[in-house]
């Protein structure tokens, strides 16, 4: 049997809404979804293909990115940086990628304004917006977009924080691999589950077969995060990215948190 050759992720390519079937099985319509009949390849294979997200939000209208929100109630978790590498990934594969910044400091759009000034501007769609009112206005401010990643904001702007949550298909949560910075994991679990959104964790600072790595593995399961496999390994490679487009392990990173994310989130 003739080997199957890899076929590159292609994007989230955004079709017109309209009630119409998969070409395979969809798992369910969730309240307040209709079915866009979207679907992508996988990686490694590209050979199966699944409905990541045609489940599309109904509920603010012009709003139809799917969207994750990069949310934990901690700063210095990495969130700009997962946020940033995540939209950029979107954006390589030719989705129409907008990252919206509510962190009153703007870390995100300080860092895009930086990246344009050396020449290599991202791909992704950079904007501000710090407000309660988050998900009333999505559908105003991503218009045409494909892909949705708000950078959270930081710790203590719990009302924002939940409107970002509000205006998202599923959280992501950075956690540092040290147990130190996990502590407020549970409270952005619970703060999750009183908005009714799914989250994943992804591991980032992580060292290898060290006591840090495997406290902070056993502290996720504890709290009963759904980790993803995604992992970004803590390295001083990844410090140098700061005002530049995502490269090397934090391209890496966020393609394949791209890939991971969406086909878990289809379900």
């Amino acid at each position: 049997m003739t080997k199957a050759r890899p076929v590159p992720w292609s994007g989230l390519r955004h079709a017109t809404i309209a009630r119409r079937r998969h070409a395979s099985p969809c798992g369910g319509v969730r309240p307040g979804y209709i079915c866009a009949g979207e679907h992508v390849r996988t990686a490694p294979s590209g050979l199966s293909r699944v409905c990541a997200h045609a489940h599309v939000r109904t509920l603010y209208p012009g709003h139809m990115a799917f969207t994750v929100a990069v949310v934990v109630l901690k700063g210095g978790a990495g969130k700009t940086m997962t946020a940033l590498a995540l939209a950029e990934a979107a954006a390589e594969a030719e989705a129409a990628a907008t990252l919206v910044d509510s962190d009153p400091m703007g870390g995100a759009v300080r860092q895009a304004a930086l990246a344009e000034e050396t020449g290599r501007p991202m791909r992704s769609t950079v904007m501000g917006l710090a407000a309660v009112d988050l998900p009333k206005r999505m559908g105003s401010i991503t218009p045409g977009a494909d892909f949705v990643v708000i950078d959270g904001p930081p710790p203590g702007a719990l009302k924002i924080a939940k409107a970002v949550m509000e205006s998202a298909d599923v959280v992501l949560m950075p956690c540092p691999a040290r147990p130190g910075d996990l502590d407020r994991v549970p409270a952005t679990l619970q703060l999750a589950k009183d908005v009714g959104v799914p989250v994943f964790g992804a591991f980032n600072f992580y060292k290898k077969n060290t006591n840090n790595a495997a406290a902070a593995e056993e502290l996720v399961i504890t709290y009963g995060v759904n980790m993803l496999d995604t992992r970004l390994i803590d390295s001083t490679k990844v410090a140098e990215n700061y005002g530049l487009r995502p490269r090397g392990l934090v391209a890496r990173y966020g393609r394949e948190l791209l890939d991971e994310l969406t086909r878990k989130a289809a379900g």
